[in-house]
């Protein structure tokens, strides 16, 4: 997604990559997004975004549901940050460190979430543009800010812009049953949506979690070639 902090990565997946490939290469100007985790998040946000540039898509264990995923990780993120203070204090300090910690990878994670779902305008005291969603001190959530991450949960956009996965040649979803974020639950939401809202699509729950799950790439890649020929 395009960020004011992070950058503007759809634009430049839209933009940038797939003329630079239809240039290199022999297409028939048809173009598929593929990711897990986050990547199939990119996968479902920008076919919902950019359904004049992507004609199919798949996501593999991409988030939905942020309530549920990210609810009760705000203690433990704040928790880790607490003595520097604030999240940028803290994306400094790790910035300058030797190594990082295993706790640092969630926790830096949250930050970029932060960046990408409700960057901040940089000011003196803000000037990486990014601040999270709840007070550093008691933990007690902004409900406006708050709002400003839900409006990028595919559970809420989908009701806004459905008619784009309606124009795709394929929108395949796919989830661990064993999600250790829950995102099977978002996901089993999600397509509920889908049905109700009769958009083709194809919805695979399999036994995992949302760890090693590379192989499920084998199901995905034939259908996302098939439906671009």
């Amino acid at each position: 997604m395009d960020s004011p902090v992070l950058g503007k990565w759809s634009t430049w997946l839209a933009e940038g990559l797939c003329p630079e490939i239809a240039q290199r290469y022999s297409t028939n100007n048809r173009f598929g997004l593929v990711g897990k985790s986050s990547g199939g998040y990119g996968a479902m946000v920008n076919g919902m975004l950019r359904p004049d540039v992507w004609s199919a898509i798949a996501s593999h264990s991409g988030d939905v549901g942020f309530e549920l995923m990210y609810g009760g990780t705000w203690g433990e993120t704040v928790t880790h940050i607490a003595a520097d203070g604030s999240a940028e204090a803290y994306l400094k300090r790790l910035a300058a460190a030797p190594s990082m910690r295993s706790s640092d990878f969630h926790t830096m994670m949250m930050c970029a979430l932060a960046a990408s779902y409700d960057p901040r305008p940089v000011s003196a005291s803000l000037d990486l543009g990014v601040e999270l969603p709840v007070d550093i001190h008691t933990c007690v959530l902004d409900k406006e800010a708050w709002q400003r991450w839900m409006k990028h949960d595919p559970l809420e956009m989908i009701e806004l812009r459905h008619q784009a996965l309606s124009s795709m040649a394929l929108c395949f979803i796919d989830c661990g049953g064993q999600d250790q974020y829950h995102i099977h639950y978002g996901t089993r939401r999600l397509a509920n949506r889908l049905e109700s809202l009769s958009i083709p699509h194809t919805y695979e729950e399999f036994v995992g979690t949302h760890s090693g799950i590379d192989h499920r790439l084998d199901v995905s890649l034939p259908l996302l070639s098939t439906s671009l020929q």
